[in-house]
């Protein structure tokens, strides 16, 4: 891996996880949200690819009030599901922050997300993946028709940050359905 990538992994990281330094607290990590997702793409490689997922959010204690009408929240996302490459399975579990910007009585919000991947199968006959651990990177805009409802439209990238030889990346496009608590 080259100096330029182990920097950029730092950063990264780095802007993940120091949020506890400069963010007001809350007192809890309640539960607040489970879901559903799926999607398919064939962006930029020759294979189809798709993605079925639940996961789970948890409320995490930092939260930056943004002006008058604007916030930042923060949640840790737990994910396990299934990524489907021309016909082979890949099953993952991820955990990672995803950060909501939202505007006061808008109905729609947008999730920044980041994620530590594992795959428990990276490699079969058709595809290589590039390795057991990868990351995954996710942008979206949320619709909230209701407090207990979220509809959601992300684009989410999946690779190894050319930390292996062969990084091909797993991009799709995916709906999601949450329920809120």
């Amino acid at each position: 891996m080259s100096v330029a990538h182990r920097l950029s992994w730092f950063a990264c990281l780095c802007a993940c996880y120091s949020s506890p330094l400069i963010a007001e607290t809350r007192t809890q990590f309640p539960l607040v949200g489970v879901g559903v997702k799926y999607g398919s793409a064939d962006f930029s490689s020759s294979h189809d690819e798709e993605v079925a997922a639940i996961y789970a959010s948890l409320a995490t204690p930092w939260f930056w009030q943004v002006g008058e009408h604007r916030s930042i929240s923060t949640e840790i996302t737990f994910t396990g599901g299934r990524y489907d490459i021309d016909g082979d399975d890949f099953w993952h579990v991820a955990i990672g922050p995803t950060f909501k910007v939202r505007q006061r009585d808008f109905p729609v919000h947008i999730k920044l997300g980041i994620a530590p991947t594992y795959l428990f199968d990276d490699e079969t006959e058709n595809y290589d993946a590039g390795g057991e651990l990868q990351c995954t990177f996710l942008l979206g805009a949320v619709f909230v028709p209701s407090e207990q409802w979220h509809l959601g439209l992300t684009y989410q990238h999946t690779s190894n940050a050319d930390t292996n030889k062969n990084n091909p990346g797993i991009d799709v496009l995916a709906i999601d359905i949450a329920y809120r608590f």
